[in-house]
């Protein structure tokens, strides 16, 4: 990605927070902290993150739901789960509602940057794609009014002579010809 790609730490762990902060930094990217679900609610509604790390477990709230709290605000956030207590059951929540990933604490700063790394391809990715779509879009667009614009009748067929295609003065013409004008 060409900009900086902003985290936000989301974990009750002041310490822990501190240190990823410095590490993440170092690493290029924009952090900033949250030490309840409520704040990085909060952080996601005033401001758009590339990346969240949460806490499965945070003082004021179930960390799945404010998971899916952050995925219904900003869809295009990944979110990696970070946790001490990761049961089977809460690591399927966790990815049922969309989490990008899942690390079990204590972890190491590699496998971290690793899945970072990862999430940023994937966003990487899906803004290619994002424009790609709107360049396709914007040339369909432009091609459909040239089209269109066109006075004389033009129409395009398919192997069995049928349309599948025809320009505005085309259809006026044969509307006009249909209701008895010409």
């Amino acid at each position: 990605m060409n900009e900086k790609t902003k985290v936000l730490i989301v974990d009750d762990d002041v310490a822990l927070c501190e240190s990823l902060v410095d590490t993440l930094e170092l690493e290029g990217y924009l952090t900033e902290t949250a030490y309840t679900a409520k704040d990085g609610i909060n952080k996601v509604e005033q401001d758009f993150y590339n990346i969240v790390l949460q806490d499965l477990e945070l003082p004021d709230s179930d960390g799945i739901m404010a998971l899916e709290k952050t995925k219904n605000i900003s869809p295009d956030t990944e979110v990696i789960i970070f946790t001490a207590y990761a049961e089977t059951d809460r690591v399927i929540a966790a990815m049922d509602k969309h989490a990008f990933s899942f690390l079990c604490k204590p972890f190491e700063i590699q496998e971290l940057k690793t899945t970072l790394n990862n999430a940023c391809e994937k966003q990487s990715i899906l803004y290619d794609n994002c424009k790609l779509f709107k360049q396709v879009s914007d040339d369909k667009y432009e091609w459909e009014s040239t089209f269109d614009s066109i006075s004389d009748l033009i129409s395009i067929h398919n192997i069995d002579a049928k349309i599948i295609k025809c320009n505005k003065a085309y259809v006026a013409k044969h509307k006009a010809k249909y209701q008895g004008i010409i």
